[in-house]
Formats: C-alpha cells, sequence, structure tokens
C-alpha cells in the first residue's frame, strides 16, 4: 500500500509538472506568435495595378502555426497578403536553430499575382518579382461546380486529393514524400472579377509546407464555370507534383536566392531580416 501511495503522488507530481510544462510551451509559442506577426506586418508589400503600385493589407490570422521538431524550426507562421480574391503574396517567417546551436530568423516569400510585387523590408532588403509564374491548368475530369459554398469545398478537398508530391533535397541526398495537410489553409473569391471561389492547400515535409496547391473555380464572360488548378513552390529542394503517375509540375533545387524570382529567402539575425524594432519583449 505505501508503494502505491507513493506511485501515486509520484504520478500526480509528474501529472503537474507535465501540465506546468504545456502550460509554459504555450506561453512560450503564443509570444512567439506575436513577435512573428510583429515581423510580418513590418513587411512593405505592394501590388502594380493599372501601371501603380498599390499597397496590400496582411490576412491578420496566420494561415498556419507550426514547428518542425526535431529538425530547424523551432516555430514558424505563414502569412497572406490581399484581402480580396486570390492573395498577392505569401510569407513564411521562423525562428530557427542550426545544427551548432545557433538561432536564427528566416523570412521565405512566394508570389501568387500574375502583376509584379514589391516587397520592402525594414533593414533595406528588397524582393520584386514580375509574375508569380503559376501555370494555371483546366483540372481534368472536373465536377461540375457546386451551387453552395459547402459543396464546393468538399469538391476542392476531392480535387487536391488528386495530387502527390515530391521533395529533394541536398543535391539528391534527401528524398520525401511531402504530405497533403488535409485542410485548406486560406479560402478567397472575388465574384464581380470571375472568381466565384478559391483555395489553397499545402504539401509538407513533417508540418513544413514545401509545395503550394491553388484551385480556382472561375466563370468566363460567356457564364461559363470552369476549375483551374497551380502550383507554386515554398521550399528550395527539387520539388515535383503528379497526378497519378504523370508529373505535372516539376522546380528543380534552388542553389542561389534571386530576389527577382517568385520564390525568394532570407535568413540571419532577426535586425537584419526584420529590423531591430521587430523585437520585442519574449523574444
Amino acid at each position: 500500500m505505501a508503494c502505491l501511495l507513493i506511485a501515486s503522488a509520484a504520478w500526480s507530481q509528474e501529472g503537474a509538472d507535465s501540465r506546468d510544462d504545456s502550460e509554459q510551451i504555450k506561453r512560450q509559442r503564443a509570444a512567439r506568435l506575436e513577435i512573428m506577426r510583429h515581423c510580418a506586418s513590418s513587411l512593405d508589400i505592394k501590388v502594380q495595378n493599372d501601371g501603380t503600385f498599390v499597397e496590400e493589407q496582411i490576412v491578420n490570422v496566420p494561415l498556419l502555426h507550426y514547428h518542425n521538431l526535431p529538425g530547424e524550426t523551432l516555430d514558424a507562421t505563414l502569412w497572406a497578403w490581399g484581402l480580396r480574391g486570390r492573395p498577392v503574396a505569401l510569407a513564411s517567417i521562423s525562428k530557427e536553430r542550426s545544427a551548432a546551436n545557433v538561432e536564427k530568423w528566416s523570412c521565405e516569400l512566394v508570389s501568387l499575382a500574375d502583376n509584379p510585387v514589391s516587397v520592402t523590408a525594414n533593414p533595406g532588403w528588397n524582393w520584386a518579382p514580375a509574375a508569380s509564374g503559376i501555370e494555371w491548368k483546366p483540372v481534368a475530369s472536373a465536377p461540375a461546380a457546386g451551387e453552395t459554398a459547402v459543396t464546393r469545398v468538399r469538391q476542392m478537398k476531392e480535387i487536391a486529393r488528386r495530387f502527390s508530391a515530391t521533395g529533394i533535397y541536398q543535391d539528391g541526398a534527401e528524398s520525401i514524400e511531402l504530405r497533403l495537410i488535409d485542410r485548406l489553409l486560406h479560402r478567397f473569391s472575388d465574384p464581380e472579377h470571375g472568381l466565384i471561389d478559391g483555395a489553397v492547400y499545402a504539401f509538407a515535409a513533417g508540418t513544413n509546407p514545401e509545395v503550394l496547391l491553388l484551385i480556382e473555380c472561375r466563370q468566363d464572360s460567356s457564364g461559363k464555370i470552369t476549375w483551374h488548378h497551380g502550383f507554386a513552390r515554398l521550399g528550395a529542394g527539387r520539388l515535383t507534383a503528379r497526378l497519378g503517375d504523370t508529373v505535372v509540375w516539376q522546380r528543380s533545387e534552388i542553389k542561389q536566392w534571386n530576389p527577382a524570382e517568385p520564390y525568394f529567402s532570407t535568413y540571419g539575425p532577426v535586425e537584419s531580416v526584420f529590423g531591430s524594432e521587430s523585437e520585442v519583449p519574449g523574444k
């Protein structure tokens, strides 16, 4: 009986410690979320419209909040800019720790816009892709678009599940079958311009999104409604998407960053990526 009492007390203490640790982790993640929100908001993102660059607003809630332990990513968030229609750009902002235990901040950017995008960060670096480079294609054997939002979101999920994706990294040393995050990350529409419905899905390595799949339901000037899909990269590896056994999209591994390309990344101390004012209590 004494042993049982001692064990029970130990389990109770272990449970309390576990709860304390869990609450501490939640507080730390909440604090980092606010830092990353501040970092995202510090980016000046504009899109060209009728020859003039117009500032885009950030979607205030992150599309995804994730980490990739035991990998390098301690905490990360995915943000979108553009409150109407398809977002013009996404940014993945993360705090990372290298194998040498050196902490750094990373900012990955991808254009989803048909027009030029311009991004300026407080430390002075710029990103200016001319277009997203997304190759839009009709969805093969697509269902007739549902009349309700509930039906269409089910149809978009079914379309997304037709595809698969892989990532090859470190000059072929590592190959990963990416998993479809089985929920849409962002939903959008712009009926006045023929965009009835749309969604952003992602294929991830663990929890880290590497390939973006965009699905759109469009209506042309004649009233015809069709489904389209396109891919964008959010990782530096050699990325491939397939429909069944057929390769439908592929991008080579990135060896050097180019701020004119539709996918770009910069990293380092928080001051060099977002500026010293991005440091707030709780980092």
